[in-house]
């Protein structure tokens, strides 16, 4: 795999993503391409002495039934263990160790963390204030169930709008969730005025090209962390649509939605980095702006927080220039400077990250 993206392809992509969508899967190819470009520097740099590596998107990993002892099994538990997935996952091509993680917010979050070193406190520190169940279907099975034209009508709507409620297929699924809810045994105490399943995402991109698609379609409803769910077994819905019966199957499973983090560090999404290095050691940090590489000391006491780049200010400026219809090789020579020299830095400290270098996690 040869790839090569310019600060200019880079911004082309954010300003899109912004103005169509401005959510953080969004992100995922683009961080994707980032991570893959600068492995392929390391291979150019190193030739034999390249150590390979696995970049994967788990961001949708459920966790395998306790008496599952394969090694994928494993890696799944391991990944869904404490306050849940990343977004993406690191590990060795042979499935031995975890190298790290990386997790991306929305282009708009403000990371809240600055370069430094800080004491590690354990996620122990953390209070579970609610869980959800998060019902999830492939939407491409339901599609091939549909006899055309109703196939190809149906198919249209998920690819054209990125976070689509359609009322003729999510109406009548919300209606069939609230009742596989309301029957688990568990969870038959709460009340049902609580109860508010909603649809929550699908997803649209192809990882590594960004090409317009249509996958996993998630619905999910929270409830206090007092109650748990007693049954994470998939399931089967019939639903009447376009005037057919299909039968659906619809996975189910709980996580961690809410919690609260008792410690010192001012961070946004602080429980879940915390929980992220306890579980991987080193995590890349961003919002597709701003880069950030944490690694948890070999003793876990301290947390090494380094800032790899910051395209914030350069993207502004991109953006206004956009605005008045100058293109990027015509921004002024330091505005075109500073934003090059930002992505080279980029660029360089990806490279430079030495994702087999200990700490990392064994999968056992």
């Amino acid at each position: 795999m040869n790839i090569e993206f310019t600060v200019e392809d880079y911004f082309k992509e954010l300003q899109l993503m912004e103005s169509q969508y401005g959510q953080e899967e969004d992100l995922y190819p683009l961080i994707y391409i980032l991570l893959q470009m600068a492995e392929c520097r390391k291979k150019h740099i190193l030739e034999e002495q390249y150590n390979p590596l696995s970049i994967r998107d788990v961001h949708n990993a459920q966790s395998s039934s306790s008496s599952n002892v394969s090694k994928l099994s494993k890696i799944k538990k391991m990944l869904t263990a404490k306050l849940g997935v990343p977004d993406f996952a690191v590990l060795d091509i042979h499935s031995n160790h975890f190298l790290g993680c990386i997790e991306i917010k929305k282009i708009s979050d403000s990371l809240n963390i600055e370069e430094s070193n800080i004491l590690f406190s354990q996620v122990n520190n953390i209070t579970i204030e609610k869980n959800m169940i998060k019902y999830k279907f492939d939407a491409k099975n339901l599609i091939q169930s549909l006899e055309d034209p109703n196939k190809l009508k149906l198919e249209e709507k998920f690819k054209s709008i990125e976070k689509p409620f359609i009322p003729e297929i999510d109406n009548p699924i919300i209606k069939k969730l609230t009742e596989d809810f309301n029957g688990l045994n568990s969870l038959s105490s709460l009340s049902k005025d609580d109860i508010n399943i909603k649809y929550i995402t699908q997803y649209n991109r192809l990882l590594g090209t960004g090409d317009r698609t249509y996958g996993n379609r998630s619905y999910g409803v929270e409830f206090p962390s007092e109650a748990s769910i007693d049954d994470e077994s998939s399931i089967t819905i019939t639903l009447q649509l376009y005037g057919q019966t299909i039968e659906l199957p619809i996975t189910r499973i709980q996580k961690i939605s809410q919690y609260k983090y008792n410690g010192n560090n001012d961070w946004l999404e602080k429980g879940q980095i915390i929980s992220h290095l306890e579980k991987f050691k080193k995590v890349l940090y961003t919002n597709g702006k701003t880069f950030y590489f944490l690694t948890l000391s070999k003793a876990e006491t301290e947390i090494n927080v380094k800032k790899l780049a910051d395209l914030h200010s350069a993207y502004e400026s991109y953006y206004n220039y956009c605005n008045r219809h100058i293109s990027f090789s015509n921004m002024s020579p330091s505005d075109l400077l500073s934003a090059t020299a930002e992505w080279d830095k980029l660029i360089a400290g990806l490279t430079a990250i030495d994702w087999h270098h200990a700490p990392i996690t064994k999968i056992d």
